[in-house]
Formats: structure tokens, C-alpha cells, sequence
């Protein structure tokens, strides 16, 4: 075999098994990452290639070059891009093992670098199971694109102006996330007016469905069975593949939509304010900048020792987005919450997206705002006057048995809860000012909630800690029927399934 084929076969290796195949793997498994981020199939195919093409190109570049000028400096680049494709491919093997003290982490992956070097130039075995081995880049490339396709894969319908419905009311749908009831309550149980006046004010005009339960603990089953009134099933997906008979596409020949969903993509492209033809069908740098910056971390994650791992942001507790939860310690940071609504992260992207979807909601006579917003969900970064501080680091889904901690994370909850009453409260006033809020049909909920509970997981349960169960699963529920003039409270026993058949039935629209 000719060196210069075999030596760009042991790169494309090496480079495969040290960043393509883990980064492949992890996006491949995780396909809700894909709804999370919005990106658009161009940004995908630019995204694939990235992974797959350019670490081995960027090598083989480099090898070539000084190639050129000398052939022993090729020859020691060459051999310098084996180090170092090795020893990243160290570093997983390590965290694989379980080897937590970072400097014999460390030692041991360049340890790992150097007998793949040794190997592959001193062994003829090794150098031919490379050369059979570098087969796995095309085929990773194309299992992948297999394994994400129900991301892409939706009904994109032509664009079309959709009438106001003559005689139908406005629907407006709104679902938060990681929304329990119980930290809505005063202690005699009643919608706490001093600390939430929007949502009392809420109960106040609507049907308070104080016995309602939520049908999944995960957002990625919880929405989309809000969304098609279907019990989740092991292996769905929150893509409009997996449900095509949901909210959106059974209202959308009666009502222009106003949707956005923040975890999901449900709605069929080209039909969702938010998901326009135009954004959609081409590529966004910096869409694809964040999503980039998002894989980087999540592979710093899966790569690195404990101790260089605590200075990259947290990946538990979004889909995408990470650098919003920061790695920011010590003293708090405040800014107004509109000074970087252009930032497309976290919470200062839901509050833009919670803006964008009220200012469409406000021009139209009669649509469908179907909504789903990642608030108050975690990271709790907002005060009850919409600023943004920057608070101690996110320490994991496990409340400490101990201490102050589990109060202090309840505190920054409550934080951003008040922020949501906020934007409860002025769309409220804005849809009584629009003349809107008499005739539409509101409904306002949660996909479950979260257990601040000393010693349990804030989001997982296995059903053993009542406590814990109630606060995951009992979730607000408010809805208030068209020409609704006085609030009420209603005891019997609902799920957010029960969402759908009441906007079917009281909009008329037959499925």
C-alpha cells in the first residue's frame, strides 16, 4: 500500500474513533436535542460534515503541507496527529473506566497516544486493523443520518392565510414546564395572592382544576401528550412523525396558528409563526454557532476528567443551550432582561419567544396560540421584575440530604415562578385591552412539575416517596370557557390528556 493512502487511512481511524463515533453516538441517542434546537436540514448536513469530515481532513491538510516541504516533518506531523487522535480517544477510555483524579487521567490517555503511535509503526497487525477499522467513518456517517431522519422527516404544507373563523373563539393553549402546583399555594391551600397575583388573578376569572395530574415526569413524553391527548409510549419521539394527529394539525384548516414549542416540534413545518419556510430552508450561522458550541460541551462532558469538567456549563438541565446555565460563582450579577433578548439562550430566549408569540397573538381577531414555553424551568436565572442575575452553579438533579442548598435552589425556583406570574399577569391585561380576553377559550398548565425535597432527585422517581410523586405529577390547571364572567374551583380528577377533547369541543372542530 502506498504511504500516503495508508497514513490518511490511519488518520480517518483514529479521528472516527476518537470524535466522530462519541459525538455521533451521544446526538444519535438524544434526538430531542434536534427539536430543542430548531436547526433547519442544511444546518444538519453542515453539522454532519463538521463531525465526520473535519477533524480527519484538518489533519490530512496539515500532513500534506509539510509534506510538501519536507517529507520528515510530514512524517512528524503525521505522527503528531496519531499522538494526539490517540490520546483524545484516551481521555474517553479513561472516563469510561471510572479514573476520576485528573492528572492520572491525563497521564494515563497520553500513555494510551503513545502505544497507538508505537503500534501502528512498529506492528503490522495494528497497521492493518486500522486500515480495516477506517471503514467505520462512512458507516457511522450513514447511521446517523438514518437515526436522525424522524427529526426531519414532517409534513411541510404549502404556506396559505388561514380566515379568522367565523363564530369560533380564540384559543390560547399555553403549557409551562417544570411548573408544580404545591408552589403555587399559600398555606391554606389557596393560589397565593401576595406572591403570585397573576395566576390569582387567573384563578380568579377562569376554572381552577385543583386535582389535576400530569401523565409523564419528562418533557419529551409530557408535551406531546398534551399535544394529542394519547397516552406516551416507550420509544416516542417528540416529532411530528411519531404524532401527526396533534393540536396543530387538527386546527389548522379553522385557525391561522400561532405556535412555538420550545422542546418539541410537533407542528408541521411552514405552518408556525416560529417556524417559518423562510428560516427554515436555509442556513442560520448563528444557529448553527450555538448549536456547535452546545456539541463542544457536550463532549467536553463526556471527555473530561471530573476537575476540568466543573468549568464547563452543566448539561442537565435543558436540551440545548448549555452556556446559559453558566459556570459562574460567587457574587450575583444583575441585568434587565431585554439588554440581550438577541442572544438565542436560555431564559432571555424563552422571555423573546414569550414576547414574540403575545405581539402575534395581539394582531390577530382569532387564532390558535398553542405554546410551549421552557419556564420556570431550570436555570433559574430570573428576578420577579424580568432581570437576569448570574447565581452559584447548578450542582446536579440530586437534592443534598442536608443544609441549606435544597432551600436556597426552592428560593431561585420561586424567583423565576414570580417572573412567570409577571408575564401571566400582563397578558392578562393585554388580551382584556385587545378585547380578546372575554371571548377566548384560555387554558394554562404545566407538563408536571419538580421535588425539591432534601435527598431526592428534583425529576426522577421511582414511586416510592408519596411526597416526592405529588410534587412531579400534581400540576396547575386553569381554563376559562369563552364569555366566562367569575372564577371557580373544581375537585374532580383530571390529567392534561383531558386538554385536547376541551379545545375540540368547545372550538366544534371534528376529527
Amino acid at each position: 500500500m502506498k504511504p500516503i493512502l495508508r497514513n490518511s487511512l490511519e488518520l480517518l481511524m483514529l479521528a472516527t474513533i476518537a470524535i466522530t463515533q462519541p459525538i455521533f453516538d451521544l446526538y444519535g441517542k438524544n434526538l430531542p436535542i434536534f427539536a430543542s434546537a430548531k436547526i433547519s436540514k442544511y444546518e444538519l448536513g453542515f453539522f454532519v460534515c463538521l463531525v465526520a469530515v473535519v477533524p480527519f481532513a484538518s489533519a490530512f491538510t496539515f500532513e500534506s503541507i509539510a509534506s510538501k516541504v519536507n517529507k520528515r516533518f510530514g512524517k512528524l506531523v503525521h505522527d503528531f496527529f496519531i499522538f494526539l487522535f490517540g490520546a483524545i480517544f484516551g481521555l474517553a477510555v479513561v472516563r469510561q473506566i471510572g479514573i476520576s483524579y485528573d492528572a492520572f487521567a491525563y497521564v494515563v490517555s497520553l500513555f494510551i497516544g503513545v502505544c497507538i503511535l508505537w503500534g501502528l509503526r512498529r506492528l503490522e497487525i495494528v497497521r492493518t486493523f486500522a486500515m480495516y477499522l477506517s471503514g467505520l467513518a462512512p458507516l457511522l456517517t450513514v447511521i446517523f443520518v438514518f437515526q436522525v431522519q424522524p427529526a426531519f422527516s414532517d409534513i411541510s404544507p404549502s404556506l396559505k392565510t388561514v380566515e379568522a373563523p367565523e363564530g369560533k373563539p380564540p384559543v390560547v393553549l399555553i403549557v409551562f414546564d417544570e411548573s408544580p402546583l404545591f408552589a403555587l399555594l399559600d398555606i391554606d391551600g389557596k393560589i397565593n395572592p401576595d406572591r403570585f397575583p397573576g395566576f390569582a388573578k387567573l384563578a380568579s376569572l377562569s376554572t381552577w382544576h385543583r386535582n389535576a395530574t400530569a401523565v409523564s415526569q419528562q418533557t419529551i413524553q409530557a408535551v406531546p401528550a398534551i399535544f394529542t391527548s394519547r397516552v406516551p409510549k416507550k420509544g416516542d419521539q417528540p416529532f411530528l412523525s411519531y404524532h401527526p394527529d396533534n393540536v396543530f394539525t387538527m386546527l389548522q384548516s379553522s385557525y391561522p396558528i400561532n405556535g412555538y414549542e420550545s422542546a418539541t416540534s410537533l407542528c408541521p413545518r411552514n405552518l408556525c409563526a416560529t417556524t417559518s419556510a423562510i428560516d427554515l430552508e436555509r442556513l442560520s450561522l448563528p444557529r448553527v454557532k450555538s448549536f456547535v458550541g452546545d456539541s463542544l460541551v457536550v463532549f467536553g462532558q463526556r471527555l473530561l476528567p471530573s476537575y476540568a469538567r466543573s468549568f464547563l456549563p452543566s448539561t442537565g438541565q435543558a436540551w440545548g443551550k448549555f452556556a446559559e446555565s453558566g459556570a459562574a460563582e460567587g457574587g450575583e450579577t444583575f441585568e434587565p432582561a431585554d439588554a440581550k433578548f438577541r442572544r438565542n439562550v436560555g431564559v432571555l430566549f424563552q422571555l423573546q419567544m414569550w414576547n414574540d408569540a403575545m405581539n402575534r397573538m395581539m394582531t390577530s381577531s382569532a387564532s390558535a396560540s398553542i405554546l410551549h414555553f421552557n419556564l420556570p424551568h431550570r436555570p433559574w436565572a430570573l428576578t420577579p421584575d424580568l432581570r437576569k442575575y448570574n447565581g452559584p452553579r447548578f450542582l446536579g438533579d440530586l437534592n443534598p440530604a442536608r443544609g441549606d442548598l435544597p432551600k436556597v435552589y426552592y428560593q431561585r425556583y420561586l424567583y423565576q415562578l414570580a417572573a412567570v406570574d409577571h408575564l401571566v399577569d400582563t397578558m392578562i391585561t393585554r388580551m382584556q385591552a385587545a378585547g380578546l380576553w372575554d371571548k377566548s377559550l384560555v387554558i394554562i398548565t404545566a407538563d408536571h412539575g419538580i421535588s425539591f425535597e432534601p435527598g431526592l432527585m428534583q425529576r426522577a422517581t421511582d414511586f416510592s416517596y408519596p411526597g416526592q410523586v405529588t410534587d412531579l405529577y400534581t400540576i396547575p390547571m386553569f381554563i376559562k370557557m369563552p364569555f366566562q364572567k367569575s372564577g371557580s374551583v373544581d375537585d374532580c380528577a383530571v390529567t392534561n390528556l383531558d386538554l385536547l377533547p376541551t379545545v375540540l369541543a368547545v372550538t366544534g372542530i371534528k376529527t
